[in-house]
């Protein structure tokens, strides 16, 4: 495992300006952790791509190498990458549907 948290650029709702986690949280777990972080490009977060920069995080579209991903709102199951553990905020009821179009797809 090579300790690396990506984030995603949230694609759910045109307006989301929220992050997992800001650039002085990444900025510790980089320092104090020994953990890497990639974060996907967006012009529409709180934080700019720059601020992210500033502190160390790699601003990349692919996050494929990551260990365990963020985001704020459900992923696209069609952004899905398989064998990577996602973390984000979702209702149940379209998590359930999120998990049964894996399995049945």
């Amino acid at each position: 495992m090579s300790n690396r948290i990506g984030i995603v650029r949230e694609t759910k709702n045109a307006w989301e300006r929220r992050v997992p986690l800001i650039p002085a949280d990444l900025e510790k777990l980089i320092s104090q952790y020994k953990i890497d972080a990639v974060i996907q490009p967006s012009d529409n977060r709180i934080f700019t791509n720059e601020d992210y920069r500033r502190v160390g995080v790699l601003v990349n579209e692919n996050i494929s190498d990551c260990d365990v991903v963020l985001g704020i709102k459900e992923i696209k199951s069609t952004d899905l990458i398989p064998d990577k553990a996602y973390l984000y905020f979702s209702h149940t009821g379209y998590l359930l549907f999120l998990i049964s179009s894996l399995i049945f797809a």
